[in-house]
């Protein structure tokens, strides 16, 4: 609070029930002090004579602050004060607390045979290298090899710097931290970039890429490596597995439907949406052949589809889609030469979808399971909740956020702002911003 504002328990004397000028949009709205007030925002303003006492007190807005003061400056960008400003300069102190002046910067080149390690100080000079044969479990062999190093240079100790490569990087945290070394990750994308512009080329080096490392580390364009524990760690890699298990959900859907509008294409039409149909996919499971459903009679068919229709979640049979898919196998058109294979294939791409998502629903209910114990299955449930079309009857991408610690959103229109998806990214945006 600005210490000119007038609140309702100041006192005001012989100036009790003045009449005072004030602007306003309506007679019950907010009161302002002039007609050009910044957070007036309407054309139609009407003066009003109001009485000075504590309703009206309360009523008034706000002071706007005065360009050029030293409020102003404080608010703004003079000051830093700004939450974004604020939260950058937090993460460049913590990152300066490990990156001190007085550590060497050991940083490595991390590969599947050989590591490839440089010593360096805070300005890219190199006062030791050296190549380990090995895995990244030869981190051990390295610091002890660079702390002699950093100490003939006059450094008090040493910290760590690599590329987030693999899971390599993890061995080296949990020997550094075993150390008690701080240790920082720079982003592969970084390394790339900053390798371009070293020379212009796109030369690539063990060495040169760990001599860039260093110096991304020594401008702080670098981060601070989280490795998850526990459940946090099992709902990470699981994650990772439901995302690895939805990219063969698509290719094995969009590899059948492929081969059907080449061997029957008039399947396709069967339904509105096939693919979303448990009738349609039951009926392609009986198998996907035009040729043997048309030997087979329309009951005969409906029993079949009616028996596989559990195996792919459904309960009850659309009966005008398993007339229409009888109906196509008798004129499937498509190229005659090739249907028989092109079918068996589209066959086994329909096995292959199915599986895959029998198995992404099991990982989202061992992904819901760790959230019961860690007492936070309300977002597993939200997460299940609505379905997105484009991961095909797999639920939607959100369960894999719940690999990692949330925070929750303060905002209480936060909730229903994840609902805004189709409506372009700026309120998708400003819904999900975790506000500090």
């Amino acid at each position: 609070m600005r210490e000119d504002e007038l609140t309702p328990d100041i006192r005001l004397g012989a100036f009790e029930r003045t009449l005072i000028p004030a602007y306003a949009v309506t007679k019950s709205g907010r009161l302002h002090a002039r007609p050009d007030c910044p957070r007036l925002r309407s054309n139609h303003v009407c003066e009003l004579k109001m009485p000075l006492n504590a309703v009206s007190n309360e009523r008034m807005c706000p002071l706007p602050r005065q360009p050029g003061t030293e409020e102003d400056g404080v608010a703004h960008s003079e000051g830093g004060t700004r939450r974004g400003i604020a939260r950058r300069n937090a993460k460049l102190t913590q990152l300066r607390e490990l990156v001190r002046k007085d550590l060497a910067i050991v940083a490595v080149d991390l590969a599947a045979g050989e590591q490839a390690a440089v010593v360096t100080d805070h300005d890219s000079r190199v006062p030791g290298r050296r190549k380990f044969r090995g895995p990244a479990r030869r981190i051990e062999a390295i610091l002890d090899c660079a702390a002699p190093i950093a100490a003939g240079a006059g450094f008090a100790g040493v910290m760590v710097a690599c590329e987030p490569t693999g899971h390599r990087w993890k061995v080296v945290l949990h020997a550094a931290r075993g150390r008690g070394l701080p240790m920082v990750c720079v982003q592969p994308m970084l390394v790339a970039r900053a390798r371009e512009a070293e020379d212009y080329t796109g030369s690539k080096s063990d060495y040169g890429d760990a001599v860039i490392i260093a110096r991304l580390v020594a401008e702080l364009r670098c981060y601070i490596p989280y490795l998850p524990e526990g459940p946090w760690a099992q709902l990470r890699h699981l994650g990772v597995r439901r995302a690895q298990l939805l990219d063969r959900v698509t290719a094995a859907r969009q590899c059948m439907l492929d081969l059907l509008e080449c061997a029957w294409p008039s399947v396709l039409g069967t339904a509105a949406q096939p693919a979303e149909s448990l009738t349609w996919r039951a009926a392609l499971t009986v198998p996907a052949s035009p040729a043997v459903i048309a030997r087979m009679s329309l009951e005969e068919f409906t029993a079949a589809v009616r028996g596989e229709l559990a195996a792919v979640g459904g309960k009850r049979i659309c009966q005008r889609i398993v007339t229409a898919i009888h109906a196509a196998a008798a004129s499937p058109g498509g190229i005659e030469a090739e249907q028989d294979a092109l079918a068996e294939r589209a066959g086994f791409a329909h096995v292959d979808w199915l599986t895959a998502l029998a198995e992404v629903q099991q990982v989202e209910a061992r992904m819901v399971q760790i959230l019961g114990e860690l007492h936070l299955a309300h977002l597993g449930r939200r997460a299940a909740a609505p379905a997105i079309r484009r991961h095909h009857s797999a639920r939607p991408a959100s369960m894999v956020t719940a690999a990692m610690p949330v925070t929750p959103l303060r905002s209480p229109r936060a909730g229903a702002a994840c609902q805004l998806a189709r409506r372009g990214r700026r309120p998708l945006r400003r819904g999900w911003r975790v506000r500090t």
